[in-house]
Parts: C-alpha cells; sequence; structure tokens
C-alpha cells in the first residue's frame, strides 16, 4: 500500500476527518504569513505550530493571528539561531506575561497595513499578541520543538527526510513517520500550568534532556532501533495513533492542501530527496 493510499485510510477511520472544514480550497490554512519571502520549510513549520496550537479554538483566528506570529517567530529563530527567542525574560521574546498575569504570544512585528489583522481590531502600530486555550502545554510542545530542530538547522523538512530514509521500505511506514513526528512535539508534555514559564533555563534544561532521550530513539544504532520499535509498538497497541489529531491533520495537509502540498513537495526536492520516495509518497 502507497503512502497517500495509507494516509487515506487512517483517515477514513478517524473520527476528525472533517469534510465539511476541508471542503473547499477556501477552508483550507491559508497562513496569514507575517511577510510572503519565507521559504517553504519555513512555511510548513510554521503550519506546524499553528496545528499545535489548534484546540476549541476558531481555527481561522489560529491561522490569521498566530499564523503571523509564528511565521515570524520561525523565520527569526533560524536567521538567529537562538531559543532565546522563547525566554519570557527577554525583551526580543515571542512569549509575554501579560497583566492578568499569564501569557501570550507576541510579534516583533508591527501590524502596519496586513488588512487581516486590522478586521481584528489591530491597529497598525501594535504588535499581535495571541493567547491559545491551553497555551501553557502549547509553549511547550512549541519550546521542545525548536530544541529538537536545532540539531536538524531547524528545518521540519530535514528532520522529516530523516525518518523518511530510515522506514520508506517499512510498510508502515506514514505511521512511522506519525510516531517521529509525535515524539518532536508532544512527546512527554505533561500538563504544565502558566507558572511553570517562568522558569526559562530550568524549563531548557528539561528540553535538552527530552532532546538527548528522542535523538536516542531516532538514532541509527541497533540497540536504539530496538528501543524506537519498541515504543512504536506501545504507540500503536495503546492507540495513541488515533489521537493525535493535530499531528494527523498538519501531516495531512502536507499531503492534500492546495497551497501546502507544492510547499512540501519543493522542500523534500530542496533536500534532493529522490524521485522514487516523492512517487511513492504523492501517487
Amino acid at each position: 500500500m502507497n503512502g497517500t493510499h495509507m494516509l487515506n485510510k487512517i483517515f477514513k477511520i478517524i473520527s476528525f476527518y472533517d469534510n465539511a472544514r476541508w471542503s473547499s480550497k477556501s477552508n483550507y490554512n491559508l497562513i496569514n504569513f507575517y511577510q510572503e519571502k519565507l521559504t517553504d520549510d519555513s512555511k510548513l513549520l510554521s503550519h506546524w505550530l499553528c496545528y499545535i496550537t489548534d484546540r476549541q479554538m476558531d481555527f481561522t483566528r489560529i491561522w490569521n493571528i498566530a499564523g503571523f506570529i509564528f511565521s515570524e517567530l520561525v523565520d527569526s529563530i533560524k536567521k538567529k539561531n537562538s531559543i532565546e527567542l522563547l525566554n519570557p525574560d527577554k525583551d526580543i521574546s515571542f512569549i509575554k506575561k501579560m497583566r492578568n498575569n499569564g501569557y501570550a504570544f507576541i510579534s516583533r512585528s508591527k501590524v502596519n497595513e496586513n488588512k487581516i489583522l486590522l478586521s481584528y481590531g489591530f491597529k497598525s502600530e501594535e504588535q499581535v499578541t495571541f493567547t491559545s486555550r491551553y497555551y501553557p502545554s502549547d509553549y511547550f510542545s512549541i519550546l521542545y520543538t525548536f530544541d529538537v530542530l536545532k540539531h536538524f538547522d531547524y528545518s521540519l523538512t530535514k528532520y522529516i527526510v530523516n525518518q523518511l530514509y530510515k522506514h520508506k521500505d517499512s510498510s508502515d511506514y506514514i505511521k512511522r513517520l506519525l510516531f517521529s513526528l509525535y515524539l518532536l512535539s508532544y512527546y512527554e508534555i505533561g500538563q504544565p500550568k502558566k507558572d511553570d514559564l517562568v522558569k526559562f533555563k530550568k524549563n531548557l534544561e528539561k528540553a535538552k534532556k527530552r532532546t538527548e532521550k528522542i535523538l536516542k530513539l531516532l538514532d541509527d544504532d541497533n540497540k536504539n532501533k530496538e528501543i524506537f520499535n519498541k515504543e512504536y509498538k506501545k504507540f500503536l497497541s495503546k492507540g495513541n495513533i488515533f489521537k493525535q489529531k493535530r499531528a494527523w491533520c498538519s501531516l495531512r495537509d502536507f499531503f492534500k492542501s492546495p497551497e501546502f502540498k507544492p510547499f512540501f513537495e519543493n522542500s523534500l526536492k530542496s533536500e534532493n530527496v529522490g524521485s522514487e520516495i516523492i512517487n511513492k509518497l504523492f501517487t
């Protein structure tokens, strides 16, 4: 069974495959990027971060507001090579403590003439703020994601390609890829509270320990392959693979979205992925 057929089969099984939401191109996740001159990988990673926050909220607000912030965050972290941009204590941070002692994601750029943001009531001279419904866990998912991706040049595509080559000959390679993406952003997040955002140094240490564990799982060493397979089988046996709505939806868009499928294909080609693998994924 090829990749696309396997993906479609899984989408039919899981209850969140909502045809009404995705029935037309206008409903797909057209992110309000902070600027258009972004790499395809940066657009994919911005999309991935948007889905992290997609829980019990108006999805258009996520793509229009959070998408603006996260696309700038992705672009900035890649250029500055610094996770300090997620340190709430820094003026340059993309996460800010608010007057109510909660936190909000915040852009560094101002709204200017962005018509979408202006339609939400933001002023042209303002920075954009966004608070997701479950922002403490979303923040840690994003922090942990970047800590892993720094070992892949902050490239989601390089991370995916790394896993594709390892699992391309497995009959369930799409599910193995999904498990790898689960490890990237959703593994061992727990249920953090807003007060847990205060100690950035401590949180960064936790992120590094988690990253070490994940990189070991993803390693090619035979012993580590056994550990990966053991964790993967556990993931399947507990039915967790069908509980990863956000990861599946994002991966689905990479394969099927009129906007993101070309970004994904082009980004794979930029990493010199062979036509055999690309055809296997998209045909």
